[in-house]
This record gives structure tokens, sequence and C-alpha cells, in this order.
């Protein structure tokens, strides 16, 4: 009885087993066919499965259906061929180095689309995998723009005008975007001429900045040429106070052309004159290019040494005295033809009369005065010396006295 019992047990659990069995196939198999084919169960199932941590959807398998891949796919294709050769070659070699599969599908689509632009964006993306790693590569390529950029500068520094350079050369030292070495790297390849004569003009403040960032060799040659340049501008300046006394036929012979000196030399000269003693020299030189010559490196000079131009009331006083020395040569031509007494007589009256005829001033200053005595005494030294004698020789012994001391003064 206790048999037949068991029997019937065991019967009734294959049963249940074989059920069971049958239930989960059907399950199993009725999921199967529709993630395979229902689009829509196919990504919730995907979904479901990208949210478990040891999923592998989540490391780079698509979600996305074979369409929507294709679609995207071609897109890109598309998008690339359309890009600049570099630029594409750029994104795809990201692409080969995560996914090879997806690198090979994309480079057939573009071939569909443009067989020759997508070989030469194949040859550079080779090129890139020749080059290493990829940081690296990004490195070397914002250093060498970088050294581009540096290069411009020291290009450009060397090749402008004094007057930027110096003022550029404060702007890099001021700047915040400028890194330590970058400028450091700027002043150690610039030529030593073109900094050693910035650095003279520059402030205190800025020349013992370029100093420390210079290289020890480059620091001390700098030094003696800026050295150099003090020791020759100095002189030059010794040279205007020089020439600020001397007869106006000695200064235009030495400082009236370019014989003695450059005209960069000149500029330092006619700086540091008196705006008349500059402006009765230079309206005593025919060359008018050499006039300009000249007021253009004063000009320069000043402006390099942060001094208010002087050049303006130089070429007026210029203009003043020129109408001037032309009225006193006429007026030569007409005292050539009267008799010696006659110009006795208007001599003897003039050269006691120290009242203003006509005066150049700035600002309400005279700063150039003309006299009677200061014409008369301009006209007879340009008479003949046997027309100048007899004159003097009719006037009275005070008033002769007189004249010969004006007619001495250089």
């Amino acid at each position: 009885m206790e048999s037949i019992s068991g029997g019937k047990n065991r019967g009734y659990k294959k049963i249940k087993l074989i059920v069971l069995a049958t239930t989960i196939l059907i399950i199993l198999g009725g999921t199967t066919f529709a993630y395979f084919k229902l689009p829509t169960f196919n990504q919730k199932v995907k979904n479901l499965i990208s949210k478990i941590p040891w999923s592998t959807y989540s490391k780079g398998e698509s979600l996305l259906t074979e369409k929507e891949t294709n679609d995207k796919m071609e897109d890109l294709a598309e998008y690339y061929i359309s890009l600049d050769v570099k630029e594409a070659a750029d994104k795809l070699y990201l692409i080969k180095k995560d996914d090879e599969m997806l690198y090979s599908n994309m480079v057939k689509l573009m071939n569909k689309k443009s067989s020759p632009k997508t070989s030469e964006i194949i040859k550079l993306v080779r090129n890139l995998e020749n080059r290493g790693d990829l940081l690296v590569a990004l490195h070397d390529e914002i250093s060498r723009e970088k050294q581009k950029q540096i290069n411009l500068k020291i290009n450009r520094l060397e090749e402008q005008d004094l007057i930027m350079t110096v003022k550029e050369i404060k702007n890099i030292l001021s700047a915040d975007t400028n890194s330590k070495e970058e400028v450091a790297e700027i002043f150690n390849n610039l030529d030593e001429s073109i900094l050693s004569n910035a650095m003279y003009y520059l402030e205190e403040e800025y020349r013992e900045q370029v100093l420390d960032l210079l290289e020890e060799d480059k620091r001390s040659s700098i030094e003696s040429q800026v050295s150099t340049i003090s020791n020759k501008k100095l002189h030059l300046k010794d040279l205007a106070n020089f020439y600020e006394t001397k007869t106006l036929e000695a200064a235009l012979k030495e400082i009236g052309n370019t014989e003695q000196y450059t005209i960069e030399e000149l500029g330092v000269i006619y700086s540091n004159l008196s705006i008349i003693k500059a402006a009765e020299i230079l309206s005593n030189v025919d060359d008018e290019d050499f006039i300009k010559d000249v007021l253009a490196s004063v000009r320069r000079e000043q402006n390099l040494n942060n001094i208010e131009p002087t050049t303006e009331k130089i070429t007026e006083a210029i203009d003043f005295i020129e109408e001037y020395n032309r009225k006193i040569n006429d007026l030569v031509k007409v005292y050539e033809r009267m008799s010696p007494d006659k110009i006795a007589l208007i001599t003897e009256k003039m050269i006691n009369n120290d009242s203003t005829v006509t005066v150049l001033q700035w600002d309400s200053e005279p700063v150039f005065e003309v006299t009677d005595a200061m014409i008369i005494t301009d006209v007879l030294s340009k008479l003949k010396d046997k027309t100048l004698s007899r004159v003097i020789n009719l006037m009275s012994t005070d008033n002769a006295y007189k004249l010969t001391q004006m007619l001495a003064k250089p």
C-alpha cells in the first residue's frame, strides 16, 4: 500500500517539473520572439539591461535599432565628408582608437560619398597614428603654436620702429596673459642691438624687469651696450651745448649737413639745442629734405624720451627767421644803391633804438624780438666792406663804437 502511494507522489513531481519547464520555455520563446520582432519591446529590454551594474551595454553596445544606427552612420559620414580634411582626420582618428569596427564602417560609407576626399582623410589618420599618443601630439601642436606666436612677436619687435618696440615691450611686461617663461624667451631671442636701444629709453622699473629675465651672458652684454649708448647720448648733448654758443657759420658748417654726424645723431643734437638756435641754423640750410629728416629725427628722439615734441615750434621759428632774412636781403640791395652819408645818418638813428619792431611769441611770451638796432646791424653786416667802412667813418665815435661791437657779436 505504501509503495503504491510513493509511486503516485513521484508521478506528480514529474508532471510538475514538465509543466514548469514547459512554462519557462514558452516565456523564453515569447520573450525572444518579442525581443527580435518588436522594436519597442527590444528597446525597453535594452534600457532595463543597461541599468544593471554588470551590464555590457553601458560600455559601448548601441541601444539603437538597426535602422536608427544606419541613419546616424549615414549622417555622420555626410558630416565628416563636409569637414576640412585635417579636421575630419582628427575626428576619425579618435573613433579608430575607440572602435575599429565603427571606423571601418564609417570609412566605407564615406568612400561611397567621396572616394578621393576619403583617401586624403585616411592618409592623415595614418599620419596621426604614426605620431603616437594623441595627448603628446596635441601638446606638441600647442607648443609649436606658442613658439610660432613668440617668433611673430620677436619679428615684429625687430622690424617695427623703435618707438613702437619700446611701447610693446612695456605692454608685454604689464600684460597678465603672458607667462614669465614666454616673456623671457622673447627677450633672450631678441636682437641685442634692438633690445639695448629700447632698454635705453625704458623707465628704470621696466629695464630691471627685462634684465631679470635675461640669461647671464646676454644680461652682461645688454648692460654693456646700454652703457655705451648712454655715454654716446651724453656726448651728443654736450655737443648741443657747444653749438649753442658757436657762430651761425661754424654751426651751419658742422651740423647743417650729414658730413660729420648721422641724421639720428643730429636728431639728438638739435633736440637739445634751444628752439631759436635750431631754427636759425636750419633756416640757412638750402636742402629741404635734410631739414625734414632732421625734424623727423628730433620728433622721434623726443617721443622716445617722453618729451613734448618741439618740432612745430622749430618750424614756426624757421618760417619767421626766413621771412626776416628775406627782408634783410631786400634791404641790403636797397642800401647798396644809397650813398654812405645817407646810410650813416639812418644808422645813427636806428643803432640806439631797441624798441621792438616785430616779435615771435609762444603762449604770449616773446621768444624772438626784432628791433631797429638789430635790423640795421644785420643790413650793414651784409654790405660790401668798402661801403661799410665809409659808413662807419661818417658816424659819431660813440655810435661807431657801438656798431662795431654789435657787428662783432656771433
